[in-house]
C-alpha cells in the first residue's frame, strides 16, 4: 500500500489533505446540528415563541439550515476531491503498468496470457480506484 501511496503527485497529495479537512468540517458541522434543534424544541415548548424566533437571521432555525447546507457543500467538495484523485491517480498507474507490459520480453509474455494481463491491470486498478 505504501508503495501505491508514494506515486501520488503533490497536487494529488494537496488535494488529499484538503478532501480530510473538508470530511473534518462536514462531521463537525452534523455534529452541531443537534444543539440547533435542541434550542428549537426548547422554543417551541415555550409559551409566546412566535416563528420569527425561530426563523430570524440570528434565530437557532436558521443555523441550522445554513449548517445543514455548508454541512452538503463539504460533502460535495470531498466527492469532487475523491473523485478527481481517483481519476488521475489511476490514469497514471494504467498508463505505467501498460508501459511496463510493453517492455516485458517474450519469455515473459508468454508466462501470461493476453487476456490474463488486461484482465490483471482493468481489475486491481479499478479496485485501486474505488
Amino acid at each position: 500500500m505504501l508503495k501505491i501511496l508514494k506515486r501520488l503527485t503533490v497536487k494529488e497529495v494537496t488535494m488529499l489533505i484538503f478532501a480530510v479537512l473538508f470530511v473534518c468540517l462536514n462531521v463537525y458541522l452534523e455534529l452541531k446540528i443537534p444543539d440547533y434543534m435542541s434550542d428549537i424544541t426548547t422554543l417551541l415548548s415555550t409559551e409566546g415563541t412566535k416563528v420569527k424566533d425561530i426563523w430570524n437571521f440570528d434565530a437557532p432555525g436558521m443555523r441550522m439550515v445554513l449548517l445543514s447546507l455548508g454541512s452538503f457543500a463539504a460533502s460535495v467538495v470531498v466527492g469532487f476531491l475523491a473523485a478527481r484523485i481517483a481519476a488521475s491517480f489511476s490514469t497514471r498507474l494504467r498508463d505505467d503498468i501498460f508501459h511496463s507490459v510493453l517492455n516485458f520480453s517474450d519469455a515473459e509474455i508468454k508466462k501470461f496470457s493476453i487476456p490474463s494481463l488486461l484482465t490483471r491491470t482493468t481489475n486491481d486498478i479499478t479496485q485501486i480506484q474505488l
